[in-house]
């Protein structure tokens, strides 16, 4: 009986341990998409000032010549 208690124990554990690093992983994947949606925004606000710089830029060249 001893063996058997020992076996369900250790299997138990062996889940635990499982579902623990499976929860860690999920947070740091969690983690890793809120970073990577941050820098997407700063990426696209970048994008559209870098795209208002050369409008302004070829309309003042148009001014000049």
């Amino acid at each position: 009986m001893d063996g058997v208690i020992e076996d369900i124990t250790e299997r138990k554990q062996t889940e635990e341990r499982l579902q623990k690093a499976f929860d860690e992983l999920d947070m740091r994947v969690r983690e890793r998409t809120a970073d990577l949606a941050d820098a997407n925004e700063l990426l696209i606000a970048e994008i559209a000032e870098r795209k208002r710089a050369e409008e302004s830029y070829g309309s003042f060249q148009k001014r000049i010549t």
